[in-house]
Order: C-alpha cells, then sequence, then structure tokens
C-alpha cells in the first residue's frame, strides 16, 4: 500500500485515508494512517473510525474529476501478521540498523 502511495499519489487532486479498528484500539488516527499521511507528497484528510466488527481496515481514496480509485487492505485474523514477523526476525540477525516498516526488508522491483 506504501509503495503504490508513493507512486501514485501526484496523479490525484484529493486523497482521503479511512482507517477502521475495533473498539479498543487506543490512538485515533492510527499510527499507520499518519505514516500513510506522511507519505502523501499534499493535503490529506484521516477518517477514523472504532467499532465493533472490525479488526483493522485502511483505504487509501485517490480522487480526480470523474474518477476514484481506492486501495485497500482489510485484517480479519491477526495471524496474517506472521509472515512478516517471521521475515523480520530472520534480517535481524542480518542488518546492522534500525528499520522502520516491514517494507524496508522486501525487494520490489
Amino acid at each position: 500500500m506504501d509503495f503504490i502511495t508513493k507512486k501514485i499519489n501526484q496523479k490525484f487532486d484529493s486523497i482521503d485515508i479511512i482507517e477502521k479498528h475495533h473498539k479498543s484500539k487506543l490512538d485515533k488516527p492510527s499510527g499507520t494512517a499518519l505514516r500513510t499521511q506522511q507519505l502523501i507528497e499534499k493535503e490529506s484528510t484521516i477518517h477514523s473510525i472504532r467499532s465493533s466488527g472490525f479488526l483493522a481496515e485502511q483505504s487509501i481514496v485517490f480522487a480526480n474529476l470523474g474518477e476514484v480509485l481506492t486501495i485497500e487492505s482489510s485484517v480479519s485474523d491477526r495471524t496474517c501478521y506472521m509472515p512478516c514477523i517471521l521475515l523480520a526476525c530472520e534480517k535481524a540477525i542480518e542488518i546492522k540498523e534500525l528499520y522502520y516498516g516491514i517494507e524496508n526488508l522486501i525487494s520490489f522491483k
């Protein structure tokens, strides 16, 4: 999601971030939404929802006159985080500096 946001954000007039989480989540907006907003090189708005029925969801809505592109990530079970946690543990042995975000450990071409 971050990779795509960095690549296309300048092509759209309006960008909104919609993040939805479970009622128990303490931060509002989420750290992920704030980080996404930092990647966007223009003004954007974060809309935060805390409600039953959500674990973690984030949508980025890119809009121009006559078109809307939405990129969405939806998590319904925390086990989906395990592959990235395992990758981070494996890479921790090799790396010599602090990284923020799993995308720094994954190669995109």
